[in-house]
């Protein structure tokens, strides 16, 4: 795959949860319907999914950013806050601006 067309498939997901979330939110506000959410086994299953998947995200951008604690908080924080979303834009600013080679269209294909 190349770096192209990886970075589109990352905006286009940006692009994709960005709207839902917007659309969503004047639909309904979460912080009304947490507690009635909160009684759902499945709703806490899939919430503490999602922060251990976060978590694993962040180790990759530690990882990434050679274990630089003091710059990867802000990645931490908006992980947890936006989840996908900031997890597409990290890596679409990681390969455009940051992989030097490492993610070369030779590697993609």
């Amino acid at each position: 795959m190349k770096k192209t067309i990886l970075s589109i498939l990352l905006a286009l997901v940006f692009i994709g949860m960005l709207s839902t979330t917007v659309i969503v939110s004047y639909q309904s506000n979460l912080f009304d319907v947490f507690s009635s959410l909160w009684i759902i086994p499945w709703f806490k299953a899939t919430l503490i999914d999602f922060y251990f998947n976060q978590f694993i995200i962040y180790l990759i951008v530690l990882h990434l950013e050679k274990y630089r604690f003091i710059r990867t908080i802000p990645w931490l924080i908006a992980f947890v806050c936006l989840g996908s979303m900031a997890s597409a834009i990290y890596f679409l600013y990681y390969i455009n601006f940051k992989s030097k080679g490492i993610l070369d269209d030779k590697q993609l294909n």
